[in-house]
């Protein structure tokens, strides 16, 4: 009997608790509320957040090096690195074959924030790590060499990701220190009532009244700071990109004034080409994501434009290319032998078609200023069904100029 009086106020008691809860709920989420918007500016998106200045560009090396390369246009770099053109002489230039080379380049359609179920039925969070960032590198077709690995492990997750991660960590801390978001998460556990064994009965669901009360906001921060990241990191590498091409085009003019035109004209018709930057990965039904095709060279891999080819010649045929290790364009599309959605033409163009992005992008060179203009017209997915767009979005158009001469 005494046991069951024991159980009564328990029962009385939890059902006090349970109360107190609910009367508690709203005034919770609207504590957290006021936090999220007092570090982030609103609750949507955290424009606010403490990002790191460098997030999104700290994987990117840009070099000039020297090379070696067969019949197929393959490329191995020899260790020869310079930290910009002017620290190769003319005569280096003329004897030797050199190449801009920018490494630390990434594949975003494969690094996201993601959710699973643990052992203890409790929610886990987390940024893909570099172990599943190469699985699929490699399931895409990608190979991966010894030096692109230490790429991948020193920069883009020693630097970028890591950044990308303290920052968003910080900002979900600042958020869960506010006095009363802690009061709600780490709520109560009531002890008092003794049992005849001496036993001390525990009364709740845990120790904690809202432990998940923030786990939706963790969410939206993480997204939005990988958005920000991304878009970082595209403006970079498009910087890079134009940097690259001034210096193929200074090359040229080292070696013969009257080659800087057909060398501006070139790398303008390259600028569309390595700006075909894959958005988004393949629906997880799909095979593997192996529809990436080129695209992914330029993403995760070395993006390189040869300056001179040795004997004073001025590389114009190949004025940019995606290289891995010693391997070159022309085997990389054949190693995939899979359908190329991404598509690059020698007349300055190339289409991006994706399950749930598209972009078309052209470059138009002019003679008598030497302006290249970039126009990308993209258009995202409003409306998913499966493994398709249902509906699009209006298309967006983006233009883009740079002198070269």
């Amino acid at each position: 009997e005494e046991d069951a009086v024991y159980d009564e106020l328990a029962r009385i008691a939890q059902g006090i608790l349970l109360n107190i809860d609910n009367s508690l709920l709203t005034q919770c989420q609207n504590a957290l509320d006021k936090a999220m918007v007092k570090v982030c500016g609103d609750t949507d998106s955290c424009d606010g957040i403490a990002v790191d200045s460098g997030t999104g560009e700290r994987s990117f090396k840009y070099q000039v090096c020297q090379y070696t390369s067969d019949n197929s246009n393959n490329i191995t770099w020899n260790g020869v690195c310079r930290d910009s053109l002017d620290g190769v002489s003319k005569e280096e230039l003329t004897d030797g074959n050199w190449a801009g080379k920018l490494s630390g380049t990434m594949y975003w359609g494969d690094i996201s924030y993601s959710c699973n179920t643990n052992d203890d039925n409790k929610e886990e969070c987390s940024f893909t790590t570099e172990e599943e960032y190469i699985n699929a590198l490699e399931d895409a077709g990608y190979v991966i060499d010894e030096e692109t690995k230490k790429v991948i492990k020193e920069r883009v997750f020693g630097m970028e990701i890591r950044s990308l991660v303290n920052s968003v960590n910080m900002t979900i801390d600042t958020i869960e220190s506010d006095p009363m978001v802690q009061y709600c998460m780490t709520g109560r556990k009531v002890q008092g009532l003794v049992r005849s064994n001496e036993s001390i009965q525990e009364i709740g669901r845990g120790t904690a009244r809202f432990p998940y009360l923030t786990q939706q906001m963790r969410k939206t921060i993480a997204l939005h700071a990988l958005k920000n990241a991304r878009e970082a990191y595209n403006v970079k590498y498009d910087t890079e990109l134009t940097r690259m091409m001034k210096d193929q085009v200074k090359a040229a003019q080292r070696l013969d004034e009257t080659k800087a035109i057909q060398a501006a004209e070139s790398a303008c018709k390259a600028w569309a080409e390595n700006s075909a930057l894959p958005q988004s990965k393949a629906p997880k039904t799909s095979n593997a994501g192996k529809w990436i095709a080129f695209g992914l060279l330029i993403a995760a891999a070395v993006v390189a434009a040869v300056f001179t080819a040795g004997a004073g010649g001025v590389a114009l045929g190949t004025a940019a290319m995606a290289v891995v290790g010693s391997v070159g364009i022309g085997s990389l599309g054949a190693g995939i032998g899979v359908v190329a959605d991404i598509s690059s033409k020698p007349v300055g163009e190339a289409n991006i078609e994706q399950w749930n992005y598209k972009e078309n992008i052209t470059t138009t060179f002019q003679p008598s200023t030497g302006v290249c203009t970039k126009v990308r017209v993209y258009q995202n997915c409003e409306k998913t069904k499966k493994n398709y767009c249902e509906k699009w979005m209006e298309p967006v158009e983006v233009r883009d100029k740079v002198n070269l001469l």
